[in-house]
């Protein structure tokens, strides 16, 4: 027997009659079947009921009720399927209740099967007293009871939809009519109607709920007016309101109140392996729903169902500016334009055209006597004049060697120039930067940094393995960085709930009512006072200019004063030797 997802088990008692099998196809087709499983109480007298799902291309497979207590359910109803399945049972049988009790305990009646009781018009067996005795009914269930319709002779079935709000909270089994059977017209469904609004009104129902709040007693009755407070509060991050104002809009829609388990964590773990915080309480099956987010590890798949993606990081800074962070960074001066090897391949190069000028200049004076031996000193500063865009001080050579020489070097600084010079204008047309960029700046820079003291963050940094993100809450204390992004609303994994709230969180996404509350509780990014108007230049931009200048007129006073002592010196040492 071949079986898949969305299986649907219909369970049905072995009538061979004409009417019972043509209901029994209806049904089928009802639910798009392939494959069919038949619980009955004897095997005989099959044959009709056989050919007549054959005829239709429905695989079929009989089962006797009586041989089960013994056997385990799954080798029946696996929990992976690969067919769209349907089976039929009769609960009119001796140990009917027994082999559903079974089905119960393994957690068979879910979205993945579908169940259709049925039983003799003779039988005096009470369904509602089967259906009391199991728990696994749920939200979610997909099980159908044909009742025949009273002083029909058999002849008419009704349709009732079977599910339960929350058997685990002690809630009974609901019963919905939804559509009726007659041989005479078939199969009619109740018109306009929907499982997810039949079933969407929980009815005032109390579920079970877990928020995180790193405050000291903190009761479940507590919750509702801490959260509700707009604005910051000690001890509560901001997607939490969040997820609280979320889980407010479905406790409104569904029409049902929340019974909350506070703890101080999303998650942890004891020697003993014990799960801590609210990623423990999901896994234990402790809550029905979490009243905020949760990173979307993937490691924690496991552990719950996403109803909904909730909530973005992206991490930045935001600081004041003062006194402190000015050129805090090593910007706002002239050598920002040019990387650190953009300088120094520079120099190198500017440094070898001198050696070539110098050494060129010797070769062709020792082979003509037409060309002046000029010094070094000369031709450094016909070099800083060129980079300065200042010309040459004296007369250019008539060699052709040293002409190709300067002109490379006149082509070099265009370049060069065009460069720097849009480096600088585009700095001054926008915003510069007034303090750190990088975790690396911020751990460099004067700041102090401090982060609310709650779980969340202690977290955080205790699961981290990035060294730099390590020494920057060892040196500074931030809670601002972390390699996950999305964060999302959950329920505990195959909860009962997970495909209606799902539902409900797609519609108020649709209308808008999402977009608004994240408007309300996200904290945006600010607005750069500055704006994007042209910025005057600070003293510390060119405070590297004033540098330059003031180490040249102390270095040319410097070998003003020396030149002059050696001039002095010269001039004694000369009337010294005419006095001799």
């Amino acid at each position: 027997m071949i079986f898949i997802q969305s299986t649907i088990l219909v369970s049905l008692f072995a009538l061979c009659s004409a009417l019972s099998i043509d209901f029994v196809r209806a049904f089928l087709h009802l639910k798009q079947s392939k494959n069919a499983l038949f619980f009955l109480c004897t095997l005989q007298d099959v044959s009709n009921l056989f050919i007549s799902t054959n005829d239709d291309n429905i695989s079929a497979r009989f089962i006797n009720l009586a041989g089960l207590n013994s056997k385990d359910p799954t080798s029946f109803l696996p929990h992976n399927s690969y067919a769209i399945t349907t089976c039929i049972f009769d609960y009119s049988c001796t140990n009917s209740l027994q082999v559903l009790q079974a089905f119960s305990s393994l957690r068979y009646f879910n979205t993945t099967y579908s169940w259709l009781f049925l039983a003799d018009n003779n039988s005096r067996t009470d369904v509602n007293h089967i259906l009391g005795k199991l728990m696994s009914v749920q939200m979610n269930s997909d099980i159908t009871v044909a009742e025949p319709v009273p002083e029909s002779n058999g002849t008419s079935f009704e349709l009732v939809d079977i599910y339960a709000k929350g058997r685990h909270l002690c809630r009974d089994v609901y019963r919905t009519v939804y559509g009726r059977w007659s041989y005479e017209g078939g199969l009619e469904m109740v018109a306009n109607y929907r499982r997810y609004y039949v079933r969407g009104n929980f009815n005032g129902l109390q579920v079970r709920g877990t928020t995180v709040i790193d405050q000291d007693n903190v009761t479940s009755q507590d919750v509702d007016r801490i959260l509700s407070v707009p604005g910051t509060e000690q001890g509560i991050v901001s997607f939490v309101k969040y997820h609280y104002a979320l889980l407010v809009m479905l406790r409104d829609y569904h029409n049902f109140g929340v019974k909350y388990r506070v703890t101080r964590g999303w998650a942890g773990r004891l020697k003993s392996g014990y799960r801590l915080g609210l990623l423990g309480i999901l896994a234990r099956n402790e809550a029905d729903i979490a009243a905020t987010a949760i990173f979307q590890r993937i490691n924690r798949h496991a552990e719950f169902d996403i109803i909904h993606q909730s909530w973005e990081f992206s991490a930045g800074f935001i600081y004041r500016i003062t006194p402190q962070l000015s050129g805090a960074t090593g910007g706002g001066n002239f050598f920002t334009p040019f990387e650190d090897s953009v300088w120094i391949a520079s120099l190198i190069t500017l440094t070898a055209i001198l050696v070539i000028l110098k050494f060129s200049v010797f070769i062709i004076f020792k082979s003509t006597s037409n060309e002046p031996n000029t010094s070094l000193i000369s031709y450094l500063v016909d070099i800083v004049g060129t980079v300065s865009q200042q010309g040459i001080a004296g007369r250019v050579s008539a060699r052709m060697p040293i002409r190709i020489i300067l002109f490379s070097l006149l082509t070099l600084n265009l370049v060069l120039f065009n460069y720097y010079t849009s480096s600088v204008v585009g700095g001054l047309l926008s915003s510069p930067g007034k303090g750190p960029q990088t975790i690396r700046e911020i751990i460099d820079s004067p700041l102090k940094l401090a982060f609310r003291d709650i779980g969340y963050h202690k977290i955080l940094f205790r699961e981290t393995q990035v060294p730099i993100i390590r020494e920057l809450y060892e040196k500074k204390t931030t809670g601002l960085f972390n390699d996950l992004r999305l964060m999302s609303f959950v329920v505990p994994k195959r909860s009962m709930y997970t495909e209606m709230f799902r539902i409900t969180m797609m519609r108020l996404q649709e209308i808008g009512l999402i977009k608004r509350t994240l408007k309300i509780h996200r904290i945006e990014k600010p607005i750069c006072q500055s704006g994007g108007r042209v910025l005057p230049v600070e003293v510390s931009g060119v405070s590297t200019a004033f540098a330059v200048l003031g180490v040249g007129m102390f270095l040319s006073t410097m070998i003003m004063l020396l030149e002059k002592l050696h001039w002095n010196y010269m001039m004694k040492r000369q009337y010294r030797n005419f006095l001799n």
